[in-house]
């Protein structure tokens, strides 16, 4: 053998032997992760190979808020983030976004019980950039600026706790950055109607219903639903326990010109307040009848204080019931039941808002994991506030 070729081999094998070693060190070297410059743990080491970072498919679905379905028959897993569906099947280069088919450089693998999936190409396709720093073995990866989107709602949602468990998962899934206006469902649809609010999320289907035929609003779906209820002292001096309907215990309130705190402010609670005076025939007026003006936490601590009734949604009661000293004294019947819809801003009216953020809000809540948001929602004793029902008509 010439010299000259034994040289060249030698320098193939050194080559060779630099590339797996390198391979090697960086697998031993314990790759950093970093997301948005913040380490992310994980309980399987990442692995480099061939130039594609793996990691374990859970410390990536904790650092997007995406979610995840396992087949075990087939061995594919599916995984979705906002607007991004992914497929991978463990031991296959063939990958899929959206339904659209693509290869990957390295298929997915199962390690000490854990799956492991190609970083860059999760963390692309559902947003992110990612830059590979082979100088420190780390890749970094940057979620996209949060977007603004402001939802009017109801103080309902806002007061018993539901909108504080539910749009951090929205936040983190669709990189939006919610801003809340809690007001009454009067005041909400007239901050949709002139353009101040992306997406409104109410309890009063008949004044919905009458926004969206007059085109203030588009694709309104129903979310959820509680009831309402009447609370008052408890020894119930108009005795509205032994009324045969919710009408009817607001007319023993008046006719015992027990004291009653009305919220006053064209909410949805108002306007089934008012919808059940009329149902017997009654203007309330008078020194026993008071006018809050204000949310529904807020009228019930003026009832508390005023030792008088009032009509409240039993998601908010719940929620407050432990700093009252007020029952609940009324409740049951199709009169008080309480729907809640959501609805988007005509963008035809305001060109401003942002349409696609409302858009995708509007899916959130009516999506198989927003609904089970909604039914997992309970108070500290365990009670249930709301109930979904977005596939369901009424």
């Amino acid at each position: 053998m010439s010299k000259r070729l034994s040289s060249w081999l030698l320098g193939l094998f050194l080559l060779l032997f630099v590339m797996t070693a390198a391979n090697g060190f960086a697998s031993a070297a314990e790759i950093r992760v970093l997301l948005d410059g913040r380490p992310l743990s994980m309980e399987v080491k990442p692995q480099l190979e061939g130039g594609t970072v793996l990691v374990p498919l859970r410390a990536v679905l904790g650092a997007f808020g995406a979610e995840m379905h396992w087949d075990g028959r087939t061995r594919s897993v599916s995984i979705s983030r906002g607007r991004a569906n992914l497929g991978l099947t463990i031991g296959s280069t063939t990958a899929s976004i959206n339904g659209v088919r693509t290869q990957l450089d390295v298929a997915p693998r199962i390690v000490n019980g854990r799956t492991l999936v190609p970083l860059r190409f999760v963390s692309e396709s559902l947003g992110s950039q990612v830059d590979w720093r082979s100088r420190d073995l780390t890749v970094a990866i940057a979620r996209p600026a949060k977007r603004q989107l402001t939802l009017a709602t109801t103080t309902s949602t806002y007061d018993s706790g539901l909108l504080q468990a539910m749009l951090p998962v929205f936040e983190n899934a669709f990189d939006y950055d919610v801003r809340i206006i809690s007001v009454g469902t009067g005041a909400a649809l007239a901050l949709g109607r002139d353009g101040n609010a992306d997406v409104v999320l109410v309890h009063s289907r008949e004044l919905e219903l009458q926004n969206v035929a007059q085109g203030h609003f588009i694709g309104r779906r129903e979310v959820m639903y509680n009831d309402f209820v009447i609370v008052g002292p408890a020894a119930d001096t108009a005795g509205i326990r032994r009324a045969g309907n919710a009408a009817a215990a607001l007319r023993a309130i008046a006719v015992a010109r027990a004291t009653f705190v009305s919220r006053g402010d064209n909410s949805g609670t108002h306007v089934k307040e008012n919808e059940l005076w009329r149902a017997v025939g009654l203007t309330p007026s008078g020194a026993w009848y008071l006018r809050a003006g204000a949310g529904m936490a807020d009228t019930l601590r003026m009832a508390d204080e005023r030792n008088g009734y009032t009509l409240t949604d039993r998601g908010t009661f719940y929620m407050q019931q432990e700093k009252l000293d007020l029952a609940l004294l009324f409740e049951g019947g199709e009169s008080l039941h309480n729907q809640y819809g959501i609805m988007a801003v005509n963008p035809a009216r305001h060109a401003r808002i942002n349409f696609d953020g409302a858009t995708d809000l509007i899916q959130f809540f009516v999506s198989r994991r927003g609904q089970a948001l909604v039914a997992d929602f309970k108070d500290a004793r365990g009670r249930q506030l709301f109930f979904p029902n977005a596939n369901l008509l009424r």
